[in-house]
This record gives structure tokens, sequence and C-alpha cells, in this order.
């Protein structure tokens, strides 16, 4: 079936660290479950999984029906999650969502194997693809994210996911990229986004270092110098020393 995406605000608390997470084969009732926080239960309609067309291409997706519990209010919304088939391969992406018409609703940003909301819901379609398929598309190594640099004073912390390391061509010129988390631990949420820095800032040892959306979007770009005592400083000297 053709999925259409539209610009348009983001969801909000996928993003949030799980409190718990419980595995598909514990299904009750036609549902299993994908992720839980304190206030909100994630759950996926079983045998709703099916391989989905996007802007034209064929099953170059997949999606599948979802319903959110408030558990305060006991009620309950329902929903179409789609990803990419390409960001079960990367590793990252996005997880879109849809209602019942195929209507798109909002967007969050999903690593595989990661510990948000969002990336549980995200990686949830590609284990399905990869069940149904036989194949593996990608798998954990158990030690997937770096530490790059923790604030002192709110106690963030920031990460660079190794398997995501790569040289690029950006504004024309040679560079290096990896995905970041940042860890907001008095928040408990996790986001996620991209740095690149040209290899000739690399080696001159100062520069520019951009920060970009999982869809190539710039969010923020910063002037930089290497060995610095500054978070960006930390994250630019760790991905320059990846060259």
């Amino acid at each position: 079936m053709p999925v259409k995406y539209l610009l348009t605000a983001l969801t909000v608390l996928a993003n949030i660290l799980l409190a718990n997470t419980v595995l598909a084969d514990e299904a009750t009732d036609g549902w299993f479950n994908i992720a839980e926080s304190s206030s909100h239960r994630w759950q996926g309609k079983l045998e709703s999984g099916s391989f989905t067309n996007i802007n034209g291409k064929k099953n170059n997706g997949y999606v599948y029906v979802y319903q959110v519990e408030n558990k305060q209010t006991k009620s309950y919304e329902y929903g179409k999650a789609v990803v990419f088939l390409e960001a079960c391969r990367k590793g990252y992406g996005y997880v879109y969502y849809n209602n019942m018409k195929d209507e798109y609703t909002g967007k969050d940003a999903f690593v595989r194997f990661g510990a948000t909301i969002a990336d549980n819901i995200g990686a949830t379609a590609c284990r399905s693809w990869d069940d149904g398929t036989g194949k593996v598309s990608g798998q954990d190594n158990g030690n997937g994210w770096e530490l790059v640099a923790e604030a002192s004073q709110s106690g963030e912390k920031y990460f660079l996911m190794r398997g995501t390391v790569r040289n690029r061509s950006y504004k024309g010129k040679s560079a290096i990229t990896a995905v970041h988390g940042n860890n907001d631990v008095r928040a408990g949420t996790t986001t996620y986004s991209e740095y690149i820095i040209a290899t000739a800032d690399c080696k001159k040892g100062f520069g520019t270092i951009y920060q970009l959306d999982f869809d190539g979007t710039l969010r923020n770009k910063f002037d930089v110098a290497l060995n610095g005592n500054s978070v960006i400083s930390s994250i630019a000297s760790k991905l320059c020393g990846k060259l």
C-alpha cells in the first residue's frame, strides 16, 4: 500500500528511556508488548505487519498496527508504525506514525538495539521483517556506543555510535560522520543526531562541526578546536580520531 508523509510536529514521549521491555513471545489477546513507561504502554497487533511501498518504491518499508495505553485514564490510541528497510540495515533512521487512513501524524528518530521507546517501536518493524524473510538485517554486538563526554553539572552524557562512523562528502568536501546520542540523565531521555566534520578541519585541528538530523537537515553548527575543554570539542576530537 502507498504511504504518504507530510512535515508536521514530532510525536512526544517516544524518546523516553524504557522502564520495562517485554518480548513479543509474551503476547496476549492478539497484542504483544513493545515498550512500557510509568505512564504508557505500547503494543503491536499480532499478524498486522507487512511490506509497504513508500514514495513510489515497491516493498521498501515495513508497517504494523500499534496501540498506546494511557495507564492513568485507561484510554487507548491506535495507529500504524512504518520504517524504511534501509534504516534497519543502517541501524538508525526514523519510525513514522500514520493514522488508519495512512495519513502521516509524526515521526521519531530511532536506533536499533537502543533503550528508548522509539528505538523499540522501530526495531520491532526490523525484527518482524527479519522474521518474515529469514534474513538478518542487523545484529547487536553489545558494544555499540562510545562515551565521548559527560557534563559535570547536568550529568548529561554524550556518545558516538561505533558502527556508524563513515567517510562521506559534505558541502563538496571530504568529511567524517557518526551518529550521536545525547543522554539527559535528569529527564531520563535520549535524543539522536549526526555529527560531521571536514577531513581538512580534522587535519588542521580546528574548523566547523555540523549537527544534522537523520534526514540530513542542519540542526546546528559550531566553531570548534580539537583537544579543547568543551563537550563539542570532545565530540569533534573523538570523531577526527577515527580517521
